[in-house]
């Protein structure tokens, strides 16, 4: 005789929900590790930025079941960036895990993606912002958040945002961040647009 199967209780199945998180962060722990220590320079190319950023968020979508809820908005204008496009899913990926580690099952993440004009810069760059409204970090913390081997969170390992902050500025890019204690926290990253966009800042950055 068949019986029907029992149902999970939500106790138990929020309890394999985390532990299949946990093991995301453990899997992106390694990955950072070989990243670092097979880092490969950048290669500028013209990338299609709906492919990766749609690779990226369903990706997310797949291990954060359950977990802080991701609205993304992607700008007509924001379909290519001048970028190496591994690089740019592992800064995406990474970031996009530590805003849901500091939101918490019950937060709240948006990414939204455009091409921008800012008057200090010698073209138009490909931005990328990330906000989640977690715990936030630190005042005294926030200049360091980029420093190797610190972090903020009890179970970090200080290398994510050093390895974004080196995949970004090889890539002629800039990455920030802005934050509030126990409100919020948002990482905006700018990159080429294009080649002549790539040309004009690596005039820049050279002095020439």
């Amino acid at each position: 005789m068949n019986e029907s199967a029992s149902p999970i209780p939500r106790e138990v199945f929020d309890d394999l929900e985390s532990l299949k998180r946990n093991i995301g962060f453990t899997i992106t722990t390694a990955r950072k590790l070989v990243d670092f220590s097979q880092y490969q320079p950048p290669n500028y190319r013209a990338s299609d930025a709906v492919i990766i950023l749609n690779e990226v968020i369903e990706e997310y979508q797949k291990q954060f079941t359950g977990g802080p809820v991701l609205e993304f908005q992607i700008a007509d204008n924001a379909g290519k960036v001048f970028a190496d496009s591994q690089h740019l899913r592992q800064v995406l990926r990474i970031l996009l895990q530590n805003s849901a580690r500091a939101a918490g099952d019950s937060g709240r993440i948006q990414l939204s993606v455009q091409q921008v004009s800012n008057p200090s810069m010698p073209s138009d760059l490909w931005e990328v912002e990330i906000w989640d409204n977690g715990k936030g970090i630190p005042a005294d913390s926030i200049e360091r958040v980029f420093d190797a081997n610190y972090s903020t969170a009890p179970d970090g390992n200080g290398m994510g945002l050093a390895y974004v902050k080196m995949i970004v500025e090889d890539n002629l890019g800039d990455i920030r961040v802005e934050s509030k204690e126990e409100h919020f926290t948002r990482f905006l990253v700018h990159l080429p647009v294009n080649r002549e966009s790539y040309l004009r800042l690596k005039e820049m950055r050279d002095g020439n």
